[in-house]
């Protein structure tokens, strides 16, 4: 892959995750679903992410940040 390129899924385990966020950077990383397949999916996603996501700041820019930014809907709101 080369810088600027795009990858739809990184897969649904820590590796992929962690690999992605080394490649691209922790700000071209976001969290998107089109759950519906499994009941498992969604849950097992989400405790992946959180244990690549090691602090509430990157959480935050995988859960919304990125995609807020991406689409241009303002920045966060501040963590309470």
């Amino acid at each position: 892959m080369r810088a600027g390129s795009r990858s739809p899924s990184v897969g649904t385990s820590g590796p992929p995750a962690r690999a992605a966020l080394e490649f691209f950077g922790p700000e071209h990383v976001l969290f998107g679903s089109d759950f519906g397949f499994s009941p498992t999916f969604l849950p097992e996603t989400l405790d992946d992410i959180e244990e690549v996501a090691t602090d509430e700041e990157l959480k935050r820019m995988l859960y919304e940040g990125n995609a807020r930014r991406l689409l241009r809907l303002g920045e966060v709101p501040a963590a309470a």
